[in-house]
């Protein structure tokens, strides 16, 4: 037993002097870190890199990291910027905070581990600085829809990933919930840049334009204040005959254009209330409004009940703008023509030597209502056997007369017309109106022998009589009855005579009977002036019905030649008509 513990205790005391050990085994110091160095581009997101010195050992599982101390040079909390798995020496590649505040006193460490280490900072004061983006000028149309210009001022360096978006405020200059016009994806803004204000802005003197960028994150300076207008539609003006159908002008004042192309402008009429719940269109055009003016119009007052509420407004598509509307007005009922036959309706007249003759048919023409100054009136004449449809203007005076007064009376001379019907209807320019139909028929047949007896001397005008009438009464028609004698058998001189005899009709059928008037008896020189003398106590007798007229002629009739002049030219006979006019 005593031997055991011996045994013990030595061996207790050999362990004892292994465990103590020499010199040659001391444990082996810290590893530490040297002063980093800094290169990169301080500013919110910029990239940096950190360098580092490292001695001594770090344990497998060691990562450095990059620390940027606040503004002033604190490091109470850091903030990591960037990281680095290792044991050695190396580069940490940092990124800045997007977050972080433009100041001039940061500095950067790095921080170890596995064992926890720091090393100092980086031994000088960093400015970090934000890029800037600035609207120094605002230029151009500034109004709805308007295509302005800005000029930017940018400092910094923005990343490839960045954008940058252009804002405008409220009319009270706030960016609370700002109208984004456009963005631009790249690093650089131009100098001067172009973008167009919202169409549906409202007018207000107090708003503003700023940039903001995405990478990094920078909201821009704003520009100044600037007004927008809004396009402006004044009371529009309107003249002319303010009737159904009437022609009108219009002239629509305008401000604080210029318009967007395309445009269009449209004039719009109310109901007789004066209410544009259902608009009417007067008319609408492409057009192009500048700044400010008056841009005139022309249109037609359509089919619309006769009132005195109406008014009219202007309403333009780009932008969307609502004009001002007029005072009420009337608008008066759709004027109407009506065609009659004159008195005579119409005349049979031989012309020179032989049987030629020209028929002159008398029209009356009334209006109700009223008719623009300027309109024109056009005479349509249809030709019931070829169908060939003629038509002719009103000469001014005619329609001047009719316009002022409310009818005029249309003269239409046609040769050798024959048995033909025609129809007469009246149209008019500036109104959809259009006159009822006048038809006038005429047909040949034998008149028994006419004669007179001029300066003394009997003429007989031989064998071969025409009388012209209607035949074919309808509810358009409005007749007369022609007499027409062919050449006389004997000749006065060096006269020949012609002699027809008129009868204007007051209703379809021709009246019976003996019919009073007067014979006319037109003597013609060379140079064509003409001295027109009158008998009485001429009559003819018409008996029968419209398609078996029989007329007798009273006579010879005696009328003295009576020389004379027509201006300055004496007359020498040189042809002979004589006419018989009912009174």
């Amino acid at each position: 037993m005593k031997y055991f513990f011996s045994m013990l205790l030595l061996g207790m005391s050999f362990t004892l002097f292994v465990s103590c050990g020499g010199s040659d085994d001391a444990p082996e110091p810290a590893p530490t870190l040297g002063v980093p160095s800094i290169t990169g581009l301080f500013q919110p997101e910029g990239e940096v890199d950190v360098t580092f010195t490292a001695t001594g050992t770090f344990q497998t599982g060691n990562v450095f990291t990059a620390q940027l101390s606040d503004g002033s040079g604190s490091f109470a909390s850091p903030t990591p910027i960037g990281t680095l798995n290792g044991t050695t020496a190396g580069t940490i590649e940092a990124s800045l905070p997007a977050s972080v505040a433009n100041g001039s006193g940061y500095r950067i460490r790095v921080a170890a581990s596995a064992p926890a280490t720091l090393s100092p900072d980086n031994g000088s004061n960093l400015s970090i600085a934000a890029p800037t983006i600035a609207i120094t000028n605002v230029t151009g149309a500034l109004n709805r829809g308007g295509t302005i210009t800005l000029s930017n001022t940018l400092t910094g360096t923005f990343a490839g990933c960045n954008s940058f978006t252009l804002q405008l405020s409220n009319a009270a200059g706030e960016f609370i919930s700002p109208v984004s016009l456009g963005t631009n994806n790249g690093t650089t803004l131009n100098a001067t840049q172009q973008a167009v204000l919202p169409i549906t802005a409202t007018a207000g003197a107090g708003y503003k334009l700023r940039w903001v960028s995405s990478c990094p994150v920078v909201t821009g300076t704003p520009s100044a204040a600037f007004e927008i207008k809004v396009q402006t539609l004044g009371v529009p003006t309107i003249t002319g005959n303010l009737v159904v159908g009437g022609g009108v002008a219009l002239q629509l004042p305008y401000s604080n254009g210029p318009w967007v192309s395309p445009n269009t402008t449209t004039i719009q009429l109310s109901d007789a209330t004066g209410s544009f719940a259902n608009p009417v269109v007067l008319t609408s055009l492409p057009t192009t409004l500048g700044t400010t003016g008056v841009q005139p119009f022309n249109g037609t007052i359509p089919t619309v009940p006769a009132g005195a509420g109406y008014r009219i407004r202007a309403v333009t598509t780009n932008p969307q703008t609502t004009g001002e509307s007029s005072a009420s007005f009337a608008i008066g009922p759709l004027p109407t023509l009506t065609l009659a036959p004159g008195t005579p309706t119409f005349t049979k007249l031989y012309s020179g030597f032989g049987p030629l003759f020209a028929t002159v048919y008398t029209l009356r023409v009334s209006r109700t209502g009223t008719i623009n100054a300027g309109t024109t009136f056009r005479l349509q004449r249809v030709n019931t056997t070829t169908g060939v449809i003629t038509e002719v203007l009103l000469a001014s005076s005619q329609a001047n007369e009719l316009i002022s007064t409310g009818s005029t009376t249309v003269f239409v001379t046609l040769l050798n017309t024959g048995t033909t019907a025609f129809r007469f209807r009246m149209l008019v320019t500036g109104h959809a109106i259009v006159s009822n139909e006048l038809q006038m028929n005429a047909t040949q047949t034998e008149l028994s022998t006419l004669g007179a007896t001029i300066d003394a001397q009997a003429i007989s005008f031989g064998n071969t009589k025409t009388v012209f009438f209607s035949n074919s009464p309808t509810t358009i028609n409005n007749q007369e009855m022609l007499l027409l004698a062919d050449a006389p058998t004997s000749v006065f001189g060096a006269a020949t005579v012609r002699m027809f005899i008129g009868l204007p009709l007051v209703n379809e059928n021709v009246p019976t009977g003996t019919v009073t008037g007067r014979l006319i008896v037109h003597y013609l020189n060379g140079a064509g002036g003409i001295l027109a003398i009158y008998s009485s106590n001429a009559s003819v007798t018409i008996a029968g019905t419209p398609t078996a007229y029989a007329v007798t002629a009273s006579g010879p009739f005696t009328i003295p030649f009576v020389s004379g002049t027509v201006g300055n030219v004496n007359i020498s006979v040189q042809s002979v008509s004589a006419a018989f006019r009912v009174q």
